[in-house]
C-alpha cells in the first residue's frame, strides 16, 4: 500500500491557527486582522478557520487567554530555584526579552486597547489578575512589592525608559482587574511557588 499524505488532526490546526492568529494580532490588532490574513499564515482555507473558530473575536479571545498563559509560563520557568528578590529579578530579567521579542506584550497592548468590547475586557483583566496573582505566588512577595509586568512595563521598555518599582494597578475600566481574588480557590498553585493561599 503506497503511503499517503498524512492527514493533520483537528487539535494541530487548530494550535496552527492560534500561532498563526497571535502573530496576525500582535501585528495589527483586532479590528486589523483579517482572518483571510491568519488562514493564509496558517495555511488553510478560511472556511476551515470557521469550522475552528466560529467568528474573529472567538479566535482573539483564545489568543488573549494563550497570550497571557505564554507569559506566565515564561516568568515559571525564570523564577525556578529562586525566591523572593532573586525570583522576581529573574522574571523582570525575562520579561525584557519577551519585550524585545515583542509579539506578546504587543498582543497583550492590543487585548486593552480592545477592551471597549465588555466581553474582550472582562477576558483581558482575567487574565491579567491571573498573572498578577501567578507571580506573587513564586515570590512570596507581597503586592506592594511586585513590580508592574504587563502593558505598562512593555511600553517603557519599548521607549527604553528605567524600569520603575510601584504597585499593581487597575488596567481595567469599571475596577474588574482590582478586585481581589483568592488564589486558592481560583487560581491552582503553581509547581514551585513560594507561596499558595
Amino acid at each position: 500500500m503506497t503511503p499517503g499524505r498524512t492527514r493533520m488532526a483537528a487539535s494541530q490546526r487548530r494550535e496552527m491557527v492560534l500561532q498563526a492568529a497571535l502573530i496576525e494580532f500582535a501585528a495589527r490588532g483586532l479590528d486589523g486582522t483579517s482572518t483571510q490574513d491568519i488562514a493564509q499564515r496558517a495555511g488553510i482555507s478560511q472556511s476551515y478557520l470557521f469550522r475552528l473558530f466560529p467568528a474573529k473575536k472567538a479566535l482573539f479571545l483564545s489568543v488573549v487567554k494563550r497570550s497571557f498563559q505564554q507569559v506566565t509560563q515564561a516568568l515559571v520557568g525564570a523564577a525556578a530555584g529562586h525566591g523572593g528578590e532573586d525570583a522576581l529579578q529573574a522574571m523582570g530579567s525575562t520579561f525584557g526579552q519577551l519585550c524585545q521579542q515583542r509579539t506578546l506584550p504587543l498582543m497583550q497592548m492590543h487585548a486593552y486597547a480592545a477592551s471597549a468590547d465588555p466581553e474582550i475586557r472582562s477576558a483581558t483583566c482575567a487574565a491579567f489578575r491571573d498573572l498578577r496573582i501567578s507571580v506573587g505566588q513564586l515570590t512570596g512577595l507581597p503586592p506592594a512589592r511586585l513590580t508592574p509586568v504587563g502593558a505598562a512595563a512593555a511600553a517603557r521598555a519599548w521607549l527604553g525608559e528605567p524600569r520603575t518599582r510601584g504597585r499593581w494597578r487597575n488596567s481595567c475600566p469599571g475596577g474588574e482587574c482590582a478586585r481581589s481574588r483568592s488564589p486558592s480557590s481560583t487560581t491552582p498553585a503553581l509547581p514551585g511557588s513560594k507561596r499558595s493561599r
